[in-house]
């Protein structure tokens, strides 16, 4: 991986924004086992122009994580809470 580049297990070189130093000193996002693989599913998801249906308990990282890949990537992310 270079400043320019990320991947997750086995999902497409995907562009990488670049990130302000200050920003990177703020990071809070611990990458565990389960996030990653949530993160390459999602990105191989998005590399295949795939929808995605993230399902599981409250507080597991689900949004967390769409919302670091989509930091990662330079993208925007909205969240719509469906309760």
């Amino acid at each position: 991986m270079n400043t320019h580049s990320c991947f997750f297990g086995r999902s497409v070189n995907m562009r990488r924004e670049e990130v302000e130093e200050e920003e990177e000193k703020e990071k809070r996002f611990v990458y565990t086992a389960t996030t990653l693989r949530l993160m390459e599913q999602i990105s191989l998801a998005i590399t295949h122009s795939e929808a995605a249906l993230l399902v599981g308990e409250t507080g597991t990282g689900k949004t967390t994580s769409v919302q670091e890949l989509a930091k990662l990537l330079g993208k925007t992310f909205h969240v719509f809470n469906m309760n």
